[in-house]
C-alpha cells in the first residue's frame, strides 16, 4: 500500500499508454524510443516478435530486449522487473528443467523509465495456448474416463467456456501487473480489421468480446496509429488518433491533441507539462482559523 498527496506525484508522473495498429506503420519503431529520461538505455522491451529485433537496433541501439515465446516466459519476464526495480539491480531469469524459471542477479544497476509490450496481441494467443493445452487434455481424460478410448474425441481445439474465462481471467492479470510496475507503460497491439454492418471496423487484436471491449480501460490513453501518405513537397508521417469516431478503439489523454505525432516521449512530455501548469495555477484554499465564522447566521450552508 502507497499513501501521498496528488500533488506530490506531479514531478513523476508515468503514463501507461495502447496503441494498436496495422503491421508496417511502426509501433516498435515508437516502442524502441520511448525513453522519457534522456537515457535511451532506459527502456526495456518485451518482445514477442524475432523480427522487431532489426527495427529496434536502427531506432535505438541500447534498449534492453527480452524475447518471450510463452506464457510462463512473460510472468518470468514480470518477476524479473520487479525484483530488478525493487532492488535496484538487473536480474536474469534462468530456466529450470521443469519449466519453472530462477532470478540470477547481474550486478549490473537497474534503471528503467518505460517498459514496452510488443506486442500484447502476441501474449494473449501465448495465453490461450497454455490454457488450452491443459484444457483439452482435460476434456480428453474426461472422454477416455467414460469412452475407455481416445478413438472418436472430436475436435481437439474446442476449448470449454470455464477455460476462455480462464484465458481472459489471466490477460487481465497480466495487463494490470504490467502497468502497475514503477515506470512508463506502453502496450502495443495488432489490428482485427473487419466489416461490421456495412463499416470496417479496427480494435485491438484479441479474441472474446469482453476483453476487446474493456482492455482500454487498463490505459490512460489508446491510440490508433497510421501512416499519412506522402504528398508532393510533404514527407510520409507516422500520426496516432486518440479521439475518433466508433469504428476505432481510442481514449484521450489530458494534454494531448485528437491527433498526435507517434513520439511516446513527446505525449509524456506534454501531459506533465500541463499538469504542472494546471497545479501552478490552482489556487491553494487557506483554512479559516479555528474559531472563525465562516457562514451568516441563518444561512444554509
Amino acid at each position: 500500500m502507497r499513501i501521498n498527496r496528488a500533488r506530490d506525484t506531479l514531478a513523476k508522473s508515468n503514463i501507461k499508454v495502447g496503441l494498436a495498429g496495422l503491421s508496417g506503420v511502426g509501433k516498435t519503431a515508437v516502442g524502441a524510443k520511448a525513453f522519457t529520461d534522456g537515457d535511451p538505455e532506459s527502456v526495456v522491451i518485451c518482445l514477442t516478435e524475432t523480427q522487431g529485433e532489426a527495427v529496434i537496433r536502427l531506432h535505438n541501439p541500447g534498449a534492453l530486449i527480452v524475447n518471450v515465446s510463452s506464457y510462463a516466459e512473460a510472468k518470468a519476464f514480470w518477476t524479473m522487473m520487479d525484483t530488478s526495480f525493487r532492488t535496484g539491480f538487473l536480474h536474469q531469469p534462468i530456466p529450470a528443467t521443469d519449466g519453472s524459471f530462477t532470478l540470477e542477479k547481474t550486478g549490473q544497476p537497474f534503471k528503467c523509465s518505460t517498459v514496452v509490450l510488443d506486442t500484447f496481441s502476441d501474449l494473449f494467443r501465448m495465453v490461450r495456448r497454455s490454457v488450452t493445452e491443459r484444457d483439452n487434455a482435460r476434456q480428453l481424460r474426461k472422454y477416455v474416463e467414460a469412452k475407455g478410448t481416445e478413438k472418436g474425441f472430436d475436435d481437439p481445439e474446442a476449448t470449454s467456456m470455464q477455460a476462455w474465462g480462464i484465458v481472459q481471467d489471466k490477460c487481465y492479470q497480466l495487463l494490470q501487473m504490467f502497468r502497475d510496475l514503477p515506470c512508463n507503460f506502453l502496450c502495443l497491439f495488432s489490428i482485427d480489421e473487419r466489416e461490421e454492418e456495412g463499416t470496417t471496423t479496427y480494435r485491438p487484436f484479441l479474441q472474446g468480446r469482453d476483453l476487446k471491449s474493456s482492455v482500454v480501460g487498463f490505459f490512460n490513453a489508446f491510440g490508433y496509429q497510421y501512416l499519412v501518405p506522402a504528398k508532393e513537397g510533404v514527407k510520409a508521417s507516422r500520426q496516432v488518433a486518440f479521439r475518433t469516431g466508433p469504428q476505432f478503439t481510442t481514449k484521450g489523454l489530458e494534454g494531448l491533441a485528437d491527433t498526435e505525432r507517434a513520439s511516446f516521449r513527446a505525449w509524456h512530455k506534454q501531459f506533465n507539462d500541463f499538469t504542472a501548469s494546471r497545479h501552478e495555477t490552482t489556487t491553494p484554499v487557506t483554512p479559516a482559523p479555528e474559531g472563525a465564522v465562516t457562514e451568516k447566521e441563518g444561512e444554509t450552508p
